[in-house]
């Protein structure tokens, strides 16, 4: 069992302890300098528990976002996480990153925790599909 395979409740109060609360207010800040427009494409590459989901919603409002996650148990809790809307679709995939081919190119990627878990011989791979 690994970290990424815990209940998704757990997850994310562990995230909470580590970083003292700011991830949330980390990541609506990151997703914020993406300058996301409306009616874009995102992917959400390691969505983990989907905790980018809400700062990508509030920027794009409508569009796609595509949340891809190897954990089954993450992405289980992600698409709980997840606000349904008309004007914003979610599209979830259980895959590996690298290797999941998504039907359109996207306008701009979040990868949270995603590039820093990969091997070293990995990283430059990982970029590229982002």
């Amino acid at each position: 069992m690994t970290l990424y395979d815990l209940n998704g409740k757990i997850y994310d109060a562990l995230i909470y302890i580590f970083t003292f609360g700011a991830e949330e207010r980390f990541k609506q800040k990151i997703v914020a300098k993406l300058a996301l427009q409306p009616g874009g494409l995102v992917l959400d590459w390691g969505c983990g528990t989907g905790m980018s989901l809400k700062p990508i919603d509030a920027e794009l409002g409508e569009g796609r976002i595509y949340a891809i996650d190897l954990s089954p148990a993450m992405l289980k809790h992600a698409v709980a996480r997840a606000r349904s809307s008309a004007s914003l679709e979610y599209c979830f995939i259980l895959a590996d990153g690298l290797f999941c081919n998504l039907p359109e190119k996207v306008d701009a990627a979040v990868a949270c925790y995603s590039l820093g878990v990969l091997d070293p011989d990995q990283f430059e791979m990982g970029v590229g599909e982002t």
